[in-house]
């Protein structure tokens, strides 16, 4: 699959996920920037996406991007999503997390807002909450909204095969042709803070979230785009 094609096909994930969730209430509002850490996860699809935005609207000039990344302070993930499914589903506890999430503040925020915001990952758009999270709360999700996020993290990992997954920090310096935190060597390799992107293992999704998540899947398998049905195009 080209590029060009999981672009569009990424498109499709954000558009679908959200209407579905139109009529629900969210009390995010701009400004609101206490979810905007450097813990985000991204794929390869969505870095390029983010340094293209930075390029075609001159966002950010190029040295002050590398002076960001460098300055950084991200978490680092044990495993990437589908990683973590192909666990449980073997019987297996995934690895635990070598640090905690970092609270540092998202290298993309100026005044409390995001300045990529059109290019923001999908880990950026499902974070949210039903009530005001405040500067030392927690947000509140119904578990539907969090088997379904992890659902669509998964399908986006898989159009990425391949690819590097890992810390937004770390995929963008791998993009960007940057050193990486510590050293470490590309993707996969056991010193590297990125990870490979994998196929879908298979989903986790509670009996009691199944309604809601096979709803939004139903709906994007048979949305059509370039002639093609989602469905057809992931497989």
């Amino acid at each position: 699959m080209t590029e060009s094609c999981k672009k569009m096909l990424l498109a499709s994930i954000y558009e679908t996920y959200e209407t579905f969730w139109a009529d629900t209430f969210f009390a995010c509002r701009k400004g609101c920037a206490s979810c905007c850490t450097q813990s985000v996860t991204i794929t390869t699809i969505e870095g390029n996406n983010i340094l293209e935005y930075l390029e075609e609207y001159d966002v950010i000039r190029e040295d002050d991007l590398a002076g960001r990344l460098a300055a950084a302070t991200p978490s680092l993930p044990a495993c990437t999503t589908n990683q973590f499914a192909g666990s449980f589903l073997d019987g297996k506890v995934p690895e635990a997390g070598a640090e905690e999430w970092s609270l540092a503040p998202c290298i993309f925020l100026a005044g409390n807002c995001c300045t990529i915001y059109p290019a923001r990952p999908f880990a950026c758009r499902c974070f949210a909450s039903t009530a005001p999270c405040g500067p030392e709360g927690a947000a509140l999700l119904p578990t539907a909204v969090i088997s379904l996020n992890t659902a669509v993290m998964q399908i986006i990992e898989h159009l990425d095969q391949g690819g590097c997954w890992g810390n937004m920090i770390e995929v963008l310096k791998s993009l960007a042709g940057l050193k990486p935190t510590g050293g470490g060597a590309g993707p996969g390799h056991k010193k590297s803070k990125l990870y490979i992107s994998q196929e879908n293992p298979g989903f986790l999704i509670p009996p009691e979230d199944e309604a809601v998540v096979v709803k939004y899947l139903n709906t994007l398998y048979m949305k059509e785009t370039a002639g093609r049905t989602f469905a057809e195009w992931l497989h």
